[in-house]
């Protein structure tokens, strides 16, 4: 058993710090300084001793020693290591330093010292501070709640937690509160920018003829515009019959090389626009915040363009007043470098309907992404459909017409029922209202689907007969308590 001690020359001060000796679990024997007070530092050094031989002979965890360690640090050097751990995988800066700025902002706000001061409920609340006092959307809101998990996580996975606090958290509906809505780049707005940012001046020091080599890039790849800034000659291979673009791993959105195919014709021009500029420099010099910066003029120009193209004054107040070509509508849908990419995705599900082939010209992990976010649908385009799949077909020439049957003499005068007594050769008619099935068959002869009752045909009259009553006898009329003419009579 360990015995405290002191140094010879601290024997006779009170204020000097007993120290012991103990093996450890590795045969060592370790020196370490204990406590002023002898009793505290003999119960310190009984307690390693234990530790100690319990780890050698194999009945302590060194898990649970680690996680004891982990829970007693402050929260700030985990979060630090989980800033270097991001580093060490290859996340972007711009990722990097939103993911810790959400981490740290809970952290401060709830006044988070150690792991085992997080939890889902204060940080849930501190969410409905945000929505409330800053009126954060709900997609800013899941930016922190994906930051904030993520970092409880990799706690988890690298033994600093044993429970994730945060795994009742769950995420808000985007869908409920999207604060910004992109329209997508068609044709028509394309042609109109290009032919206006062609003729028009340097921006930045880029000619208007290389930012509408851009816009047709864009718009022919679904690029984002990190992935446009990292196109230098060498990614263009153009040669072939299958030209592509190639865009590195360190700057593709899903960390893996993208060979984008590319229309053939957009291929011609851009090796000529690109030819003799060198292999390794960027083709262009894309500069922050660029679509206030490039994209917005172009297109208030564009628009311009498009309003003085008529002379008739009317129709030019009625373009005025629209918003084609505007950056900012004013039901929030707006037109930045992104949209570009939104046109492309559009472009490729309206006229192919190879689905998995448009997920992998979009780089999408999954079809819902392509399909639900990124492809637009006009009403014009659901009837284009709707009328493509229900054609309203005209009558066949060749189809008889019906004619109405003749009358045969048991029955009475049309819209009277034959509700009639024989005698003999004479009849009476009753009162009773004829049930007719009139029109029933109006519709039919306009085809499959007729735009009216879509080929239904709907009776006039009830089925549904009333059997509550026996007829009389020699009536012809159905009745279906009637077996046989002979039992009528005998009744």
């Amino acid at each position: 058993m360990a015995k405290p001690y002191k140094r010879k020359k601290d024997r006779n001060r009170r204020d000097a710090k007993w120290i012991f000796k103990y093996v450890d679990e590795h045969g060592v024997r370790r020196t370490c300084t204990g406590y002023t007070d002898k009793q505290a530092t003999q119960e310190l050094a009984d307690k390693l001793q234990l530790e100690a031989n319990k780890r050698r002979d194999g009945l302590i965890d060194d898990n649970e020693i680690r996680l004891a360690e982990h829970r007693r640090r402050p929260i700030a050097e985990h979060i630090a290591d989980y800033d270097a751990a991001l580093r060490a995988k290859g996340s972007s800066d711009r990722h990097i330093k939103q993911t810790i700025s959400y981490i740290e902002e809970a952290v401060g706000a709830l006044s988070w010292e150690t792991l085992g001061h997080i939890r889902a409920d204060a940080f849930v609340g501190l969410l409905g501070d945000l929505r409330r006092g800053k009126n954060l959307s709900h997609r800013s809101l899941n930016a922190r709640i994906i930051a904030v998990k993520a970092f409880a996580t990799w706690c988890i996975n690298h033994h600093r937690m044993t429970i994730n606090p945060m795994s009742t958290v769950q995420k808000f509906n985007e869908a409920a509160d999207r604060r910004k809505l992109r329209r997508p780049v068609d044709i028509s707005v394309l042609n109109h920018l290009l032919a206006a940012t062609e003729s028009g001046p340097d921006r930045r020091g880029v000619s208007g003829s290389d930012r509408a080599m851009l816009y047709r890039v864009l718009a022919a790849t679904g690029f984002r515009i990190g992935e446009a800034r990292s196109l230098t000659p060498r990614s263009l291979q153009l040669d072939g019959s299958e030209p592509a673009i190639v865009v590195e791993a360190a700057y593709s959105k899903r960390r893996r090389e993208d060979c984008q195919p590319i229309p053939v014709a957009l291929a011609a021009e851009l090796g000529l626009w690109a030819n003799g500029r060198e292999r390794d420099r960027p083709l262009w010099k894309i500069p922050d915040k660029v679509n206030l910066r490039w994209l917005k003029p172009d297109l208030r120009r564009a628009r311009a363009h498009w309003i003085r193209e008529v002379g008739d004054p009317g129709e030019r107040r009625d373009r005025r007043e629209s918003v084609y070509l505007k950056s900012e509508a004013d039901d929030r849908r707006v037109i930045d470098f992104h949209a570009f990419r939104h046109g492309y995705i559009t472009q490729l599900t309206s006229n192919c309907s190879n689905v998995p082939a448009a997920q992998r010209l979009a780089r999408h992990s999954s079809p819902d992404l392509t399909l639900k976010t990124y492809s637009h649908v006009s009403l014009a385009d659901e009837r284009a459909v709707l009328d493509q799949a229900f054609p309203e077909a005209p009558p066949s020439q060749d189809e008889p017409v019906r004619q109405p049957l003749a009358l045969t003499g048991t029955d009475g005068p049309v819209g009277r029922a034959p509700n009639t007594h024989h005698t003999g050769r004479s009849s009476t008619q009753s009162g009773a209202p004829r049930c007719t099935n009139t029109g029933a068959s109006d519709d039919v002869s306009s085809g499959p689907f007729g735009s009216r009752n879509y080929g239904v045909s709907a009776p006039s009259c009830p089925l549904v007969h009333d059997h509550s009553q026996s007829a009389p006898r020699r009536t012809r009329t159905f009745n279906p308590l009637i077996k046989s003419q002979l039992l009528c009579q005998l009744s």
